[in-house]
């Protein structure tokens, strides 16, 4: 009969969920540029000379993007810092403004967001009413995966909103641009103080791991047993623990590895994630497979010296 090796991972706050939500969008305010005053109509080129973590690729490469920091430019003030944009769509000639926001922290596919942002639908010549629409893009010149859609009033007044969203697909941007929907096909949108506040990542436990193991829980009520940067490689059985539902839950960024033979014991409700941990806590890279082995392998005999020793104490000497 093969031989399995019990690993006991305990569960603390700090090796889980404990960290704290953060802004992931780098220019939030729109405040780290070097134009000046009333800079209208910035072609793509022009406007990525004057930012760093805000891109334009305007659709039909027609961008005109207006960044404004004067009180004397057109509309109301900046409602976040000095600086906010003008982003417009004009559909006779069928373009429009487009943004990607550089991000401290890819977005996570299936992960949740709390998204707000201030907006202003500015009635001006011939503009009217249209929607400001967010999406998630793996390229920072592409609009990429549609994520929400907001119509705001035609009070050319700045109004904020705050949105929950479930990432349908992971990326590297956050993408912004105004669609027009009213009779004159034409729309103008201030907008000032994007931010997305992401749903905070548990803890790496370990960079990888790789071993055959049964892994025994001994929290319930902590989101993970086990949480790997990389990857997870497990051969043998996942063991259910005091609880009648204990739960098993393991999160690669990776890939997860079920060598055979691999069986759940009844009663452990196992759950398999290829998402993404903070390794920020990890001051070790994982030993290697032997290392892990003769460290494991040395507990047991220690164990078992201990079960030996208490046996005999207790059976009497024949002697």
């Amino acid at each position: 009969m093969k031989s399995k090796t019990r690993i006991l991972i305990p569960l603390l706050c700090i090796l889980s969920y404990c960290v704290q939500t953060q802004n992931i969008v780098l220019d939030s305010s729109l405040e780290n540029h070097n134009s000046f005053g009333c800079d209208y109509n910035n072609t793509d080129i022009s406007f990525n000379g004057h930012y760093t973590n805000v891109n334009a690729f305007a659709y039909n490469n027609s961008g005109e993007i207006d960044i404004m920091r004067s009180t004397s430019c057109i509309g109301e003030n900046p409602p976040v810092g000095a600086t906010h944009l003008g982003l417009a769509h004009n559909g006779d000639l069928d373009r429009w403004d487009q943004i990607s926001l550089n991000l401290s922290t890819p977005i996570v596919s299936g992960a949740n967001y709390d998204l707000s942002f201030w907006v202003d639908m500015v009635q001006y010549t011939t503009q009217a009413e249209g929607n400001i629409e967010f999406g998630i893009s793996n390229t920072s010149t592409s609009f990429g995966t549609l994520v929400h859609t907001t119509s705001p009033p035609l009070a050319d007044l700045y109004v904020q909103y705050s949105v929950s969203i479930t990432a349908p697909v992971g990326g590297n941007y956050l993408t912004i641009r105004p669609q027009a929907t009213g009779a004159t096909n034409r729309c103008w949108m201030h907008i000032d103080g994007i931010e997305l506040i992401g749903e905070p990542l548990p803890f790496c436990d370990v960079v990888m791991v790789n071993t055959d193991t049964m892994i025994m829980p001994v929290d319930t009520f902590s989101d993970y047993t086990l949480a790997a940067e990389t990857d997870i490689v497990l051969t043998g059985s996942i063991l259910a623990g005091s609880g009648v539902d204990t739960f098993a839950d393991l999160r690669a960024g990776g890939s997860i590895t079920l060598n055979g033979p691999f069986e759940v014991e009844l009663g452990t409700r196992t759950a398999m994630y290829i998402a993404n941990c903070d390794p920020s806590n990890l001051t070790f890279k994982q030993e290697d497979d032997d290392e892990l082995k003769r460290k494991v392998d040395d507990g047991i005999k220690k164990d078992a010296i201990k079960i030996e020793r208490d046996y005999n104490s207790m059976v009497p000497s024949f002697k």
